[in-house]
């Protein structure tokens, strides 16, 4: 084979990759996983929605780890994203806390769906601060 054509089968394959695996990698960037289906997502989201709210109003705030220094951080739920991605151990789904300097905290939070009905919240860790990633994803 010479070399220009297989110059050109390179290229062609390289732009066929691109072509065919950009959008997948778009939608899933964008938090748009298609295994996900609609019914999961609203119990994986309304899941982790009662988890915080339940624990805030026991706790009167949301308590949880800095990864980066060990101490224990006072945090003010904001929101949860809409976007919901297979976990090993579930599903997991970002949510938005504040601190008292208005510094956003995302955490991950793994929801374990069980039976037609019952979903339960089985890990959260800090996942970004400020928008800087604050330690390894689990």
């Amino acid at each position: 084979m010479n070399r220009s054509f297989t110059g050109f089968v390179l290229v062609l394959v390289l732009v066929l990759t691109l072509a065919i695996g950009w959008p997948v990698l778009a939608a899933a960037a964008a938090g748009e996983v298609a295994d996900v289906d609609a019914a999961t997502k609203a119990r994986v989201l309304g899941a982790i929605e009662s988890y915080v709210r339940e624990d805030v109003a026991l706790k009167e705030t949301f308590l949880v780890l800095d990864p980066r220094s060990g101490v224990p951080l006072s945090l003010s739920f904001d929101h949860v994203h809409s976007g919901v991605h297979p976990h090993e151990k579930g599903y997991r789904a970002c949510v938005d806390f504040t601190d008292e300097a208005g510094t956003i905290y995302d955490l991950d939070v793994v929801v374990e769906v069980a039976g037609d009905k019952e979903s339960v919240v089985r890990a959260v860790w800090v996942h970004k601060v400020g928008g800087e990633a604050a330690a390894p994803s689990n």
